[in-house]
């Protein structure tokens, strides 16, 4: 293993984001935002890609718009997916800042150099991963999902990915609101990420935080991420209004771990029966 060190001179200076792609057989694909200082989530998604450019922008975006400030600069691995929120961040830089004109205000990072994000993913693995993969594991082996099926997998992501992104929003409160392990090599300041995030003076700390002007944001996701896109749709649309309808036919109660296989088969072979599938 080689020692890396990591700098941030105070919240918001930048803000880290990764792609996490353990979970292809499914096809399922996670992605991270973290601001670095303070250790806080800004968001973790799972969804049926990571590599698209204008779906990033737009969690970049979402996040901007609720926090209303963004920070100095973004960060990330080099690649084409993280062009969109490269090239937005940066614009929405210089229409704040007509100084900062011509100059790119995303730093991106290469040969594990993207140190954070990387390091939140093995946490995941440990600490919420192995619960879940077995039981997707599970279905798998039971030949109840092959992810090569077409309409197998259109069901599985209509079903699984909601709920699976509400129990990722439940580890990131959890995560977000607990003190880490103290560690003597860290230099940064020791307490919740929300805690820090939020109130840096009381660390002692900085924050380089640009509030945002609305007009601009909309128009930075208007140009990089515009709302009528296909990738922003779980399923596509002819496809979900037909699930909807069976799903309300059935009344299918909140899903969790003990029976969303059962609803999956349901839907699926709903699917199955019908005269045009």
């Amino acid at each position: 293993l080689k020692s890396s060190y990591f700098w941030t001179a105070g919240v918001n200076e930048l803000w880290c984001f990764d792609q996490h792609n353990k979970w292809r057989r499914f096809q399922l694909f996670f992605h991270v935002g973290i601001e670095p200082f303070s250790g806080y989530v800004l968001w973790l998604k799972v969804w049926w890609t990571n590599h698209n450019p204008c779906l990033i922008c737009r969690w970049y975006c979402d996040i901007v718009e609720r926090l209303g400030e963004m920070p100095l600069i973004t960060q990330s691995d080099p690649g084409t997916k993280n062009n969109g929120i490269a090239n937005g961040h940066t614009l929405l830089q210089h229409m704040q800042d007509p100084a900062l004109d011509k100059t790119l205000q995303h730093s991106f990072k290469g040969s594990h150099r993207n140190i954070k994000p990387e390091t939140f993913w093995g946490q995941l693995r440990r600490q919420w991963s192995p619960g879940f993969e077995s039981l997707i594991d599970w279905g798998v082996k039971e030949g109840l999902y092959n992810a090569d099926d077409p309409l197998q997998r259109l069901v599985f992501h209509y079903v699984f990915i909601p709920w699976i992104q509400q129990e990722l929003d439940c580890f990131v409160d959890r995560f977000n609101r607990t003190k880490p392990q103290y560690n003597s090599h860290k230099l940064l300041p020791h307490g919740c990420p929300i805690d820090i995030f939020n109130q840096p003076e009381k660390f002692e700390s900085r924050d380089f935080v640009v509030k945002i002007h609305p007009p601009y944001l909309t128009e930075v996701r208007n140009k990089y991420a515009p709302p009528d896109y296909h990738v922003f749709n779980l399923v596509p649309p002819a496809f979900a209004l037909q699930a909807r309808a069976i799903s309300d036919a059935a009344n299918y109660p909140p899903i969790c771990c003990n029976n969303v296989w059962d609803i999956y088969v349901h839907l699926l072979e709903q699917f199955q029966n019908q005269p045009n599938n």
